[in-house]
C-alpha cells in the first residue's frame, strides 16, 4: 500500500507540480512560533524542540488511525497521499535545477542566481565553475531533504514518518536569535538523526546508479572529515558520494555535468523503489 501511496503521489507531482506554492513552511513556522511562544519559551534544548513537535505528529497520528479504521482503509489512503503530496518538496527538485541551467546557458546573470538561491538556501557563489559546484551539491543534499528522506520515513512510520521529517527539515533552519541557541541546536540535532537513516541509504543508491567504487571512496572521506572534526554530517556524505559517484572530486577547477547530477538522483530513488516494490510483491506473495 504503501508504494502505491508514493507512486500516486509522485504522479500527482508531475502533472500538478504547480501546487507546491501550497507547501511552503510558512504555515508550520507560525505554528512553531505560536508554540514556542505559548509554552516553550521558558525551555531550551530538547524539550523545547518535542513540545512543538509532538503535538503536531500526535494530531497526524490519531488522524492516520481514525481515517484507517473504515471504509476498507481507503479514507486512510487517501490521507496518506495528502500528508505524503503536502510533506515533500516545498520546490520541486528537477524544476529548480532546469531554471537555473536555463538562465546560466542564455547568459542572464541575474536570473541564474535567483534560481541557484532556490537551492543553495544562502549566498552564491562568484564565478560559473565555483557557481556549478555549489548547485550540484546542493542537488544532491536537497534530493534527500525534499524527497527522499520523506519517502524512507512514510515507509517506516507512516504518515506520521513523513511529517516528522518535514517539521525536522522546518526546524533545522530556524533562526537562533529568536528561538534562542539552545532551540536551535536541538532542532539541528533532531534532524541530523531523523537525516542519519535516509542519507546513508541515498548514498548507497548513489553508488548503485552510478561509480559505486568512486561513492565508496566518497563516503570514507566523509567519514574521515566527520573523524577530524569537520562539522558535515549527513550533507557532506551525500556530497562526497554523489560526487564519487560521478567520477568528480568534492573541489576542483572543471565543470560539472549537472544534467548527469540530475539523472544520477533520480536513477538512485528508482533504485530503491524496485527494492520496495520487489519488498512488497515478496508480502503479497507470502
Amino acid at each position: 500500500m504503501k508504494l502505491i501511496v508514493i507512486l500516486v503521489v509522485l504522479l500527482l507531482e508531475y502533472f500538478l507540480g504547480h501546487l507546491q506554492d501550497l507547501r511552503e513552511n510558512d504555515r508550520f513556522e507560525r505554528y512553531a512560533a505560536w508554540m514556542h511562544e505559548r509554552f516553550a519559551a521558558g525551555w531550551e534544548g530538547p524539550a523545547a524542540v518535542a513540545l512543538v513537535v509532538v503535538p503536531a505528529a500526535l494530531i497526524v497520528a490519531l488522524l492516520q488511525g481514525l481515517f484507517g479504521a473504515f471504509l476498507f482503509g481507503f479514507p486512510g489512503f487517501l490521507f496518506a497521499i495528502a500528508v505524503l503530496l503536502y510533506c515533500i518538496g516545498p520546490r520541486d527538485l528537477a524544476a529548480d535545477l532546469n531554471a537555473y541551467v536555463e538562465a546560466r546557458d542564455a547568459g542572464d546573470e541575474a536570473r541564474a542566481r535567483r534560481a541557484a538561491r532556490h537551492l543553495l538556501g544562502e549566498e552564491v557563489p562568484d564565478g560559473a565553475v565555483a557557481r556549478d559546484r555549489a548547485v550540484l551539491a546542493a542537488l544532491l543534499q536537497q534530493a534527500n531533504e525534499r524527497l527522499f528522506g520523506v519517502f524512507v520515513w512514510f515507509v517506516l512510520l507512516g504518515a506520521v514518518g513523513a511529517a516528522l521529517y518535514r517539521m525536522a527539515v522546518a526546524l533545522s533552519a530556524v533562526p537562533e536569535e529568536r528561538y534562542g541557541g539552545g532551540f536551535a541546536a536541538a532542532a539541528r540535532l533532531f534532524h541530523e538523526v531523523m537525516a542519519w537513516i535516509p542519507a546513508r541509504l541515498l548514498a548507497l543508491g548513489f553508488a548503485l546508479a552510478g561509480s559505486f567504487d568512486g561513492a565508496w571512496e566518497g563516503w570514507r572521506q566523509a567519514r574521515e572529515e566527520r573523524r577530524e572534526g569537520v562539522p558535515e554530517g549527513s550533507p557532506g556524505l551525500l556530497v562526497h558520494a554523489g560526487f564519487g559517484a560521478l567520477h568528480l572530486a568534492p573541489e576542483g577547477p572543471e565543470r560539472v555535468p549537472l544534467a548527469e547530477g540530475l539523472r544520477l538522483v533520480h536513477r538512485a530513488m528508482w533504485a530503491w523503489l524496485t527494492v520496495l516494490a520487489l519488498l512488497t510483491l515478496a508480502g503479497w506473495a507470502g
